[in-house]
């Protein structure tokens, strides 16, 4: 008897490997996926602008990015003794408004030249719900706990998100061709809008994914989603908030996205990556010269190498 609707997938582009450039924006079940890839060493770069939930402030940091859109200082705010931005993460704040507003414009020029010379981007779609600043009827990345009173909450149109990002993503397209984009919809639970109005604001964001992939040649759909709700389908796959995937959980995608986009060839290379990183991880600089010819080995192909005075 089968107990699980596991499945078959392959991604269609051309295979992810050490001489790919990779950046990953998103909620933070990008964060995961790019730790693991930087921890194999490839060159990935990870949350330009912090955790984002809905993909409309994704497409408006990446057209920021593009078009060198200076960020308003009319957007932002004090949050915990610093100044943060309501188009980004607190992850990027300053001790004065000034402060700020210079990390912003380094993050969105690193973005642009990461976004001209990537071959992949992989995009994490959180959640179809989002609020607006009444004031002004801007669309925020992040409430920053502010007064609730500040935000009017809506609920994404599946039209109003595709037009938005064809727009961003068509242009980047254009501007690099080779590029790449997978998109995909985090599996993170957003209880606290209610199970349904996940359910619903999940289902959403699954008709953006297909209109995308429908819409712009190079862009792919990755079943995140589906392997932790269809082929795991089981709350012990989830932490004790019942909301995010656990460690069981992420190994599992980790696994599943390794065999679905990359070769078997670099799949090996990224074991042997990580079991070096085992054997040298609690090593003093002077120990780890034993791994000399090891590391080496591993230097040849990987995008950041190891050091011998790596600790």
């Amino acid at each position: 008897m089968k107990f699980r609707s596991n499945f078959d997938f392959q991604y269609p582009g051309s295979p992810l490997g050490y001489t790919s450039s990779i950046d990953l924006m998103g909620s933070c079940f990008t964060e995961r996926i790019g730790t693991k890839l930087h921890q194999a060493r490839f060159d990935v770069e990870n949350g330009h602008f912090g955790t984002l939930f809905n993909p409309v402030s994704i497409f408006q940091l990446i057209e920021i990015a593009l078009d060198d859109i200076p960020f308003s200082p009319e957007l932002i705010c004090e949050k915990d003794g610093s100044f943060v931005h309501y188009l980004s993460h607190s992850q990027i704040n300053g001790a004065k408004p000034e402060d700020l507003l210079a990390n912003l414009n380094s993050a969105r020029s690193n973005l642009k030249k990461r976004l001209l010379a990537a071959d992949k981007l992989v995009l994490t779609f959180g959640s179809a719900f989002a609020y607006r600043l009444i004031s002004s009827g801007v669309l925020v990345a992040n409430c920053h706990k502010q007064a609730n009173g500040n935000f009017k909450k809506e609920l994404l149109s599946v039209n109003f998100i595709v037009e938005q990002g064809i727009g961003v993503l068509s242009k980047l397209k254009e501007l690099n061709p080779k590029l790449e984009i997978i998109i995909t919809v985090s599996p993170v639970k957003h209880l606290r809008d209610g199970v349904v109005n996940n359910k619903l604001s999940k289902s959403i964001l699954r008709l953006v994914c297909h209109e995308l992939e429908s819409a712009i040649k190079g862009v792919c759909y990755l079943p995140v989603l589906e392997w932790v709700e269809d082929d795991l389908r089981d709350y012990r796959f989830y932490g004790a908030d019942l909301a995010h995937p656990n460690e069981m959980a992420e190994q599992y995608i980790w696994e599943q996205f390794l065999s679905s986009c990359f070769t078997v060839e670099t799949i090996q290379q990224i074991g042997q990556v990580f079991r070096l990183n085992g054997k040298i991880a609690a090593l003093s600089k002077t120990a780890i010269q034993k791994y000399e010819k090891e590391i080496n080995t591993v230097n040849t192909w990987v995008a950041r190498p190891f050091s011998l005075t790596e600790n």
